[in-house]
């Protein structure tokens, strides 16, 4: 922190103001209250003549930003926020996060929170512009929430994001496409194919696939697959799933499981059960994931899911660009299972259509229409129905 004197001249660090006036301020990080007290004193002792509007602390807006924003643990706001008694998940502030670092953080170069004004807040606004309306609204309500903790530690007088006015813009959700059964028999078969010719981890991708299919259990999810995730059940030809964590890729840590942060049941056949323990047993590294990477002691990772399902979308004719403009990618094929049930509910079987929300762990049903937990006779009920899964020979 500095104080600046002399109209912006020149500037005198608070710490060597401090030993001036015969303040000790340690060696442990100062914040804004050690400065106030630092200015007020050397004012009382006439020392300044003014403290109003020179204190400027040197601290960057994307390094503000940055110790807001990327580690949960840690973060200030997250602990000013759980103080008032709102609890956010970690979710919450990865996307935030995410938004920072991919569209915010290459605008404010140069800028500092002290000196954040309603011009510099429409430069950054400026460069958001060409972003669809979901992510503007993101990076807006991400630099607002900046904004406001700034305000209330005292960095800032006003909210310039608020002083301005910008709104929110007004999205308009694509209609998600998915592979149609057909499309979707014939890239699983290409899939079991490159699994048997013994292709550097076609195996597990096509594990990873007919869990998603099948079992509606999403990618992270899938990553955080350990012996102790399956259970036996009632029916000796199945195998229970119970999914209550998920892994996060970003920081290389189990988590609870997205959503409603609730475990659910969803249930395997034995043979494909005895199929993902097989592959499991024969991890080079030891490492407790049924799914395991290249990478030691890491889950097989969500890019090497999505390499292998676009490549054999390739091969039965979907090209990327097609692939891309239908919005086809691992996490998708959860749809597949989800359209496929509901074809089979009546609209007066409203328990059938809970059931189905609960396997895939949505909890709404307006999701549902676009596309809440079970227990394990409706686990075992829905894995009865499903097609059986080509394991026997992997």
């Amino acid at each position: 922190y500095y104080i600046r004197l002399d109209g912006g001249k020149k500037k005198k660090s608070i710490r060597a103001l401090a030993v001036e006036i015969g303040m000790d301020l340690g060696v442990i990080p100062i914040n804004i209250h050690d400065v106030r007290n630092v200015i007020d004193k050397a004012i009382e002792i006439g020392l300044l003549d003014t403290g109003t509007g020179n204190l400027r602390p040197d601290v960057p807006l994307s390094t503000y930003m940055h110790k807001l924003l990327d580690d949960y643990d840690t973060s200030p706001w997250i602990e000013k926020e759980r103080k008032r008694g709102r609890s956010l998940g970690e979710d919450h502030l990865e996307n935030y996060e995410r938004v920072f670092r991919l569209y915010i953080s290459h605008l404010i170069d140069g800028m500092t929170i002290r000196t954040l004004s309603k011009d510099d807040v429409r430069h950054i606004i400026s460069g958001l512009e060409s972003l669809s309306p979901d992510n503007f609204n993101k990076s807006l309500d991400c630099l607002n929430i900046v904004c406001r903790y700034a305000v209330q530690e005292g960095d800032l007088e006003k909210n310039p994001v608020e002083e301005i006015g910008i709104r929110h813009r007004i999205a308009h959700p694509k209609e998600k496409e998915i592979t149609t059964m057909e499309e979707t028999d014939s890239f699983l078969s290409v899939m079991e194919r490159n699994a048997k010719a013994d292709i550097p981890f076609a195996k597990a991708a096509y594990f990873c696939t007919l869990l998603i299919v099948n079992a509606g259990i999403r990618n992270e999810e899938i990553q955080a697959l350990r012996p102790d995730s399956f259970k036996p059940s009632r029916d000796p030809d199945y195998v229970l799933v119970d999914i209550s964590t998920a892994w996060d890729e970003s920081r290389h840590k189990l988590k609870p499981t997205t959503k409603s942060k609730k475990g659910r049941f969803t249930a395997i056949t034995k043979s494909f059960y005895e199929a993902l323990m097989n592959y499991h047993n024969k991890n080079p590294y030891g490492t407790e994931w049924i799914l395991w990477s290249a990478k030691t002691g890491l889950p097989i990772s969500t890019r090497c899911m999505n390499n292998h399902i676009h490549k054999a979308m390739e091969e039965i004719g979907i090209s990327r660009k097609a692939q891309k403009v239908r919005g086809l990618s691992f996490y998708a094929m959860r749809h597949v299972m989800i359209t496929e049930k509901k074809g089979e509910l009546s609209e007066d079987e409203e328990d059938r259509l809970i059931a189905l929300m609960k396997s895939v762990g949505h909890e709404s049903k307006a999701i549902n229409e676009h596309y809440t937990h079970l227990d394990e006779s409706r686990a075992l009920e829905k894995a009865k129905k499903r097609p059986a899964i080509p394991v026997s020979d992997l």
